[in-house]
């Protein structure tokens, strides 16, 4: 059996080899998970999106910090300041930022399904469209909806940036909309195809917030699509060309990002030269640890017979 090792370790790489190749002729798995960050080219990346940006507002600057951290030792006027992820979660801190950065003139675009606590400090609430329909204790809520789509429309009001056709979002489940609104700071700028309010824009001193509430727009599956890309354009033309800072830090995917194993996972060839290298390491491990535990032959000194035949002389006389 001990003769027949080596073989048996060809055998499992030979084994190990042809498995690697059946995986990588398979067709590959599309990732739809989110995660909006802006390195991303998976479909709810926004990869397309960053690339867009520069054209579309010149000067651009990526943030890694919270927004706290990005506006605490900086007094700046004329700036965009652009969120996008699944929810925005804003410390306490960061909300007296976003607040003083506004009213100083600024303006800040969100693009989630929540707002935490920013939305309690701007009186907003949102949530699903037809478990709000059931309630009646706000002006934006309409009757109960009997037939629900099963994708997800969008257009704005304004006649000049009103599309034909609303946009459709077929890959997207969560329909979320403005459920309450501060009515004397609001203006409605954009609606699902049930006439919910999803985008709004919010007066605070000299600037103001644009809130959106369909974060799927800025994904790349609908960013690159000639039929979606209308609409998210006209979203951001809300905007004014100025230098603009994009969040980073706020990101669904970004606790995922910041470990260096996604991006070596990412690349097939990293990914199996990474294999190969473990493989290779455990084989020489193996082969050193056989080497180390071969038994040692032990062998006994020979026997001095004189010197036990003069003791024995000795003794018998």
């Amino acid at each position: 059996m001990r003769k027949n090792w080596p073989y048996l370790l060809m055998l499992a790489a030979v084994l190990f080899i042809l498995f690697q190749v059946s995986i990588r002729s398979q067709p590959a798995k599309v990732n739809w998970s989110e995660n909006f960050t802006y390195n991303s080219e998976i479909p709810f990346g926004c990869y397309v999106f960053r690339d867009y940006s520069e054209s579309l507002f010149g000067q651009v600057e990526e943030s890694e910090q919270t927004a706290y951290d990005r506006l605490a030792d900086s007094i700046i006027t004329g700036y965009n300041y652009i969120f996008i992820n699944s929810y925005f979660a804003p410390s306490e801190p960061d909300v007296h930022q976003l607040l003083d950065f506004v009213h100083r003139g600024n303006t800040v675009f969100i693009s989630a399904r929540s707002f935490g606590l920013l939305g309690d400090s701007l009186n907003i609430e949102t949530g699903d469209p037809l478990i709000s329909a059931l309630g009646s204790d706000t002006v934006l809520v309409g009757g109960f909806v009997q037939d629900a789509s099963d994708s997800i429309q969008a257009n704005l009001l304004n006649p000049s940036l009103r599309l034909p056709e609303n946009t459709v979002y077929s890959k997207t489940t969560y329909a979320v909309v403005f459920t309450e609104v501060d009515s004397v700071n609001t203006t409605l700028l954009g609606t699902d195809s049930r006439d919910f309010p999803n985008f709004i824009r919010v007066k605070a001193g000299a600037g103001e917030f644009y809130l959106h509430t369909l974060p799927d727009a800025f994904a790349n599956f609908y960013a690159a699509a000639p039929k979606n890309a209308p609409y998210l354009f006209r979203v951001l033309s809300y905007l004014e060309i100025r230098p603009t800072i994009l969040d980073a830090h706020y990101k669904t995917g970004r606790l995922i990002n910041d470990d260096s194993r996604v991006y070596l996972f990412a690349e097939p060839t990293l990914k199996y030269g990474y294999y190969v290298a473990i493989t290779a390491g455990l084989l020489a491990l193996l082969f050193a640890l056989k080497r180390r535990q071969r038994a040692v032959p032990v062998v006994m000194p020979e026997m001095n017979t004189t010197l036990q035949f003069v003791e024995q002389v000795g003794v018998l006389y």
